[in-house]
């Protein structure tokens, strides 16, 4: 069986998903991406980590593509006690009201896809305490993330 809530430092994840999965991406689109990630441990396996980080990154180049310019991207994350939060948000492209009114509990299909990414995201941080929240704030969407914290 798979733990779900396996133990991963998610400072030290991070650099190489980027470089794996998304780096070409922010350079073809023109994103700047700036990480603020502090030394952090989650507590979600990594294959479900990078499933969830996919469908994010994915669905920020997406909204990006369409924006004009600037193209910002920002992720942070930081624990607060016994939990993990990540931050993951771009300028110049804001979520449409459904999706803010559907906060991946349904999905929400577009010229894109299905909307069904976001809708897996929730159901896999829900399986080891976690949450997901979009919000439209200063011009930027936003996601933010709760996870368990595992130990530094």
């Amino acid at each position: 069986t798979v733990d779900p809530a396996l133990p991963v430092a998610f400072d030290r994840w991070l650099p190489r998903f980027i470089e794996d999965q998304a780096r070409a991406r922010f350079r073809e689109l023109g994103v700047h991406y700036t990480p603020r990630v502090a030394p952090v441990t989650v507590r979600l396996h990594p294959l479900l980590l990078e499933h969830i980080f996919v469908t994010l990154i994915t669905n920020a180049c997406t909204a990006l593509a369409h924006a004009p310019g600037p193209r910002r991207l920002t992720l942070a994350a930081q624990t607060d006690g016994g939990v993990a939060r990540i931050r993951l948000a771009n300028t110049g492209a804001l979520f449409p009201a459904e999706v803010l009114q559907a906060q991946g509990r349904a999905p929400v299909a577009s010229a894109e896809g299905l909307g069904l990414g976001l809708l897996l995201a929730r159901k896999l941080l829900e399986q080891v305490g976690g949450t997901v929240s979009l919000e439209n704030a200063g011009g930027e969407a936003i996601v933010q993330l709760t996870l368990p914290a595992g130990p530094a």
